[in-house]
């Protein structure tokens, strides 16, 4: 499966993804317009909140800050 190039989420139903390409040749794939809009808006999906690539960093955190925790008890 492919994934989007700006959420993260796997794209189930190839017929109904977006394709961009660039002057370069370089191809981003896109799981809804909702994507591809903010994409071509220039901004960071780690820092929109309903995107995977934000909900990845933060449940890393939260593990990073629980390891912590238990560290500092023992």
């Amino acid at each position: 499966m492919e994934r989007c190039s700006f959420c993260g989420r796997e794209i189930e139903n190839p017929a109904a993804k977006f394709l961009y390409v660039t002057k370069r040749g370089r191809v981003y794939t896109f799981c809804s317009g909702k994507c591809r809009k903010n994409f071509l808006l220039g901004r960071d999906p780690r820092k929109v909140k309903w995107t995977q690539h934000r909900k990845g960093k933060k449940e890393l955190e939260k593990e990073k800050g629980k390891e912590k925790k238990k560290e500092e008890k023992t």
